[in-house]
C-alpha cells in the first residue's frame, strides 16, 4: 500500500465510524488481526467488538 492509499485509507476509516457514529462500518474496514498503537504501546483489538469501538 502506498502512502497516499495509506492516507486515504485512515480518512476513510475517520469519516466512516467516527465522523458518521457507525460503529457497524468496522466490520467492513478493520482486518481481525488490527492492532492499535497508542503512545507507543501496542493494543490488541477485537475488530468486531463494536462496543469497544465505541468506547474507543
Amino acid at each position: 500500500m502506498s502512502i497516499i492509499d495509506g492516507v486515504a485509507a485512515v480518512e476513510n476509516f475517520w469519516a466512516r465510524v467516527w465522523g458518521a457514529r457507525a460503529p457497524e462500518a468496522v466490520d467492513e474496514l478493520v482486518h481481525e488481526d488490527f492492532v492499535i498503537v497508542n503512545a507507543g504501546s501496542e493494543i490488541p483489538a477485537e475488530p468486531r467488538s463494536k462496543p469497544g469501538w465505541r468506547a474507543f
